[in-house]
């Protein structure tokens, strides 16, 4: 199955993230600081990212752009899953988010979402 890169500050939403992917079958890393989730995208090649707005240090979108500046991830799929956002999604699509989950959100809604990530062209829209 896939790597997932779970980036989300609350432990417990991390252990939801990594309870429900790893049942799932994927391979999932977790990382609490958005300082760090660029690096751990280096380090893990992941499949996918899933990326909370909310996270400390380095937001959510600035974290999106990043990646879809970097050559090497700029076709690596991002999810936003938040809080912090409600339709139509603007500012999460234009930082290059090829998804979008609101929370709270349901284990089918998450795994379709990994799902549909795993599915994408590989560049955002």
């Amino acid at each position: 199955m896939a790597h997932v890169i779970a980036a989300e500050d609350e432990p417990e939403i991390q252990q939801i993230l990594r309870m429900i992917l790893e049942r799932a079958g994927h391979t999932v890393t977790v990382v609490g600081d958005g300082a760090d989730v660029v690096d751990a995208v280096g380090e893990h090649r992941p499949d996918l990212v899933l990326l909370d707005l909310g996270l400390p240090h380095v937001g959510g979108l600035d974290i999106c752009r990043a990646l879809r500046e970097d050559p090497a991830t700029s076709t690596l799929p991002v999810g936003v899953v938040s809080g912090q956002i409600t339709p139509p999604f603007t500012a999460a699509f234009a930082a290059g988010a090829t998804a979008v989950l609101a929370k709270p959100f349901t284990r089918a809604q998450l795994l379709e979402l990994v799902d549909t990530l795993l599915t994408a062209p590989s560049a955002p829209p």
